[in-house]
């Protein structure tokens, strides 16, 4: 499969993920979360060999090899809404590469594909453990275009790029924690006036004190973190694909591995 929206080469990503192992605890279990810009099978390759697993969203033209089957594409099985589809020890072109799992899926709503690749067998799990992928862009997209415009520094000194991190890590604490607390005491429409909360935590936390100092508000004298469950998740617009479709009607073939 070529990629078809990573901006970067092969050999420099792969000298990248290079340099993680050593920075690992040993004993853990690695999962590589991808998304369809990089379902690529040299970069899954690479992976296998350091012993990562990986979920991978893969696009619906991606074409599948079954043993005792034609070769057809992942459009082809077309899924109903809200039923899911989960397919082990089969293959994928180019190399070709295997055996993979595969889970195919179809949001109840919107009508999207949610297709993923692992490298162990695939339940409803795998959607769950890719949804993390948008926590985790999200937070990416606090450090750079909707936050701290972390990428327009262009600090290209390791020791000082280390210490601009460490300062946008505490004010990322600092002001998600006020954000927190903003829901906690129920005044998040204060700063923010939608129905539902469409924004993170930090964008939360950042516009109570600006608003707060513009209106001689008090900010908060404490600021504790819950581990309890979100009392108010964010709500992903009309426009933005939902990562972990709800699924309503689940089955699994296992292929004999050849």
């Amino acid at each position: 499969m070529a990629p078809g929206s990573r901006s970067g080469t092969q050999a420099a990503y792969e000298a990248l993920l290079d340099v993680v192992p050593p920075l690992l605890p040993t004993g853990g279990k690695v999962v590589f979360l991808a998304d369809r810009g990089f379902a690529d099978t040299d970069l899954l390759a690479h992976l296998r060999r350091w012993g990562w697993h990986f979920r991978s969203r893969i696009q619906a033209t991606f074409t599948v090899m079954r043993p005792g089957h034609p070769t057809g594409k992942g459009e082809n099985f077309a899924l109903a809404p809200g039923r899911a589809l989960f397919l082990h020890n089969v293959t994928i072109p180019a190399g070709p590469f295997g055996p993979v799992s595969l889970a195919l899926a179809r949001h109840t709503s919107t009508g999207e594909d949610g297709d993923i690749v692992s490298e162990e067998p695939t339940t409803v799990h795998p959607f769950e453990e890719y949804g993390r992928r948008c926590d985790i862009e999200e937070n990416c997209l606090d450090d750079k275009s909707h936050g701290f415009q972390l990428e327009s520094s262009l600090v290209r000194a390791a020791a000082a790029l280390t210490r601009l991190c460490f300062v946008v890590a505490v004010a990322t604490l600092s002001l998600v924690a006020q954000g927190t607390q903003v829901v906690a005491v129920h005044k998040r429409r204060w700063g923010d006036p939608h129905w539902l909360r469409g924004t993170s935590y930090l964008r939360l936390g950042w516009q109570w004190i600006k608003t707060a100092l513009a209106r001689g508000w008090e900010l908060f004298a404490t600021l504790p973190l819950s581990g309890t469950p979100d009392p108010d998740p964010c709500r992903a617009s009309a426009s933005s694909p939902i990562p972990a479709p709800p699924v309503i009607f689940t089955q699994t073939i296992c292929y004999a591995p050849t």
